[in-house]
C-alpha cells in the first residue's frame, strides 16, 4: 500500500488542493470560512449555554470550543469520507486508480481545516490565560488517533453508502 501511495503521490496533493479550493470556492471570505464557522458557533453556544450552565466554571468557553473543535473535524471528515465514493465515481470508472486515495484526500482536507482551527484555538487560549506545559505535545497521539478513526470511519460509510443512501441523514 505504501508503494501504491506513492506511486499516486501527484493525484493525492492533486486531489488534496481540488476538495480545499471546492470548498471554498465563490465564497467571499473564502478561507476565513474555517476560522469564522468555529467562532460563530462558539459564540452562539456561549450566549446559550453560558446562561444556564457555565456561570461558575472557569474557562468554559475555552471547554466548549475544545469540545466542538472536535466534534466538527469529526464531523467534516465523516461526511465527506462517505460521499467521496459516490461524488468521484466518475473518474474511477475511467481510469484506474485506488479508490481509498478518494476517502483519504477528504480526510487530509479535513485535517487541514482542524489545523487552521487549532491555531485559532491556541489563541484562543492565550487570550483566556491558558498556560501550556511541555506536554501539550502529548495532543499529537490522540489526533492521530481521530484520523485513523475517521479513516477507518469513512471507508465504513462509504462502502455502505454506495447502497444505502439513508445513511448520509445519520
Amino acid at each position: 500500500m505504501k508503494q501504491k501511495l506513492k506511486n499516486y503521490s501527484f493525484l493525492f496533493e492533486e486531489l488534496v488542493k481540488r476538495d480545499f479550493k471546492k470548498k471554498y470556492k465563490r465564497t467571499v471570505l473564502g478561507m476565513l470560512w474555517s476560522i469564522l464557522s468555529p467562532l460563530l458557533t462558539l459564540l452562539v453556544m456561549r450566549l446559550v449555554f453560558m446562561e444556564f450552565f457555565g456561570r461558575s466554571v472557569e474557562h468554559y468557553t475555552t471547554y466548549i470550543f475544545c469540545g466542538n473543535l472536535i466534534f466538527s473535524y469529526f464531523n467534516e471528515s465523516t461526511s465527506q469520507g462517505m460521499t467521496s465514493l459516490m461524488g468521484n465515481a466518475p473518474i474511477f470508472t475511467k481510469v484506474n486508480v485506488p479508490k481509498y486515495l478518494f476517502l483519504l484526500s477528504k480526510n487530509v482536507q479535513a485535517l487541514l481545516n482542524f489545523g487552521l482551527t487549532l491555531l485559532v484555538f491556541v489563541v484562543f487560549c492565550f487570550l483566556d490565560k491558558i498556560t501550556f506545559t511541555w506536554r501539550v505535545v502529548m495532543l499529537i497521539y490522540p489526533i492521530v488517533l481521530l484520523l485513523l478513526f475517521n479513516i477507518g470511519m469513512g471507508l465504513i460509510l462509504s462502502a455502505l453508502f454506495v447502497f444505502f443512501r439513508d445513511i448520509q441523514y445519520l
